[in-house]
């Protein structure tokens, strides 16, 4: 920038100052300085506080003027200390299209004389580019959790076929929904995704549905339904669904007993929700499509998920990472880990409940509450 500066006030000076070099002649050597258009014309200017070399060019066609200049300032104003470069259009509006400063960096593109915020038309104003800088990404983690554990939570399912919204959730992580011990509200108008993971104790030969609620509103998709053999017995059963949902709505969870009442115990319990977010245009690789990603027997794995669900078969006890790459989506995504050996994951994940491994395990990790952390949780089928 320094090296800009000085060669055009050596310009400058090597021409006489408020000198005015005319071009006797257009681009094809027509013309003089006597018919009047004067085609082509360099004036230099030097004042005590700027220094400005214009360029500028009268059309043939309709005698409208062109005019780019370079100017020097030096006074205490806006432009201090840095070369600014203007250009006056064929409608004779002087746009100053870029100003850099003495330390290299660029003011601002595409303002008019005294800094308004109006630009040539279809060309963003330096408003509408730090506006467009400044607002959140479309790709912002909106999420919320919530569980139970223990085995301590109990829910009366009276009268019959009557849902029951389930509490005393444990409230997980959270960014973006407000969530409480029944509850989750919705801040951000958009497509979610909700999944309900639940075990579950209760009557003999009893027929429990579990549904997603929307303001009050049962939905038709994301419900379950299961059925106890003997009095005691745990079962477990899980259920997702994605939704449209505005800001401002409240989801829960509800339970009824088919055909009678009972009493539940929630032994083990996960809520998830999280907004859907966009891929980058062209980014297939991470497209919904297709199989699952394979993810092989390695006994060590660090996942970089290239697809949103993955299998893996390790044949001993193993450790498992989520890549901390922030070029990877902060979505949700689905492990299926085929396997009875002992997993430790690794310290960037938070775990919301353990599982004894069976031969068919489902993990669904989401973003957590930094760009490099998640949460995870299991169920065994």
């Amino acid at each position: 920038m320094k090296r800009i500066n000085w060669i055009c006030v050596a310009l400058l000076f090597a021409l006489s100052s408020q000198a005015q070099v005319v071009n006797p002649g257009g681009g094809d050597g027509s013309g003089s300085a006597s018919d009047g258009t004067s085609p082509f014309v360099i004036a230099v200017t030097d004042t005590n506080d700027a220094a400005l070399l214009q360029l500028q060019h009268t059309r043939d066609g309709d005698g409208s003027t062109e005019i780019f200049e370079i100017k020097l300032q030096d006074t205490a104003d806006d432009w201090a200390g840095g070369a600014q470069f203007n250009v006056t259009d064929s409608n004779g509006v002087k746009r100053s299209v870029m100003k850099l400063n003495a330390d290299g960096t660029i003011h601002h593109l595409f303002e008019t004389t005294g800094q308004t915020a109006t630009g040539p038309s279809g060309l963003p104003t330096l408003s509408q580019v730090q506006g467009l800088i400044a607002a959140p990404s479309s790709n912002t983690a909106i999420y919320g959790s919530g569980y139970v554990t223990g085995g301590t939570n109990t829910l009366a399912l009276t009268p019959a076929d009557t849902y029951v919204q389930a509490a005393g959730l444990t409230i997980g992580e959270t960014s973006g929904i407000t969530v409480t011990e029944s509850n989750a509200v919705v801040t951000t108008t958009g497509t979610y995704e909700l999944y309900q993971f639940i075990s579950f104790s209760g009557g003999n030969s009893k027929t429990i549905v579990s549904t997603i609620f929307v303001d009050g509103v049962a939905q038709s998709e994301g419900s379950f339904k299961r059925k106890l053999g003997v009095n005691g017995d745990v079962g477990s059963a899980s259920a997702g669904a994605v939704l449209d949902l505005t800001a401002g709505e409240v989801l829960d969870i509800r339970l009824k007993c088919v055909g009678s009442t009972d009493t539940i115990t929630i032994e083990e319990a996960q809520f998830l929700i999280a907004r859907v977010t966009s891929v980058a245009e062209g980014a297939q690789l991470y497209a919904y499509t297709g199989p699952r990603e394979d993810l092989g027997t390695t006994n060590a794995l660090t996942w970089l998920p290239t697809k949103f669900s993955g299998k893996w078969s390790p044949t001993a006890s193993s450790t498992f990472a989520m890549s901390t790459a922030t070029s990877y989506p902060r979505a949700t995504y689905s492990l299926w880990l085929y396997s009875t050996n002992t997993i430790t994951f690794g310290g960037n994940i938070e775990l919301q409940n353990t599982i004894t491994a069976t031969g068919t395990n489902l993990w669904v990790i989401g973003p957590a509450d930094t760009t490099t952390n998640w949460v995870a949780v299991g169920r065994a089928f």
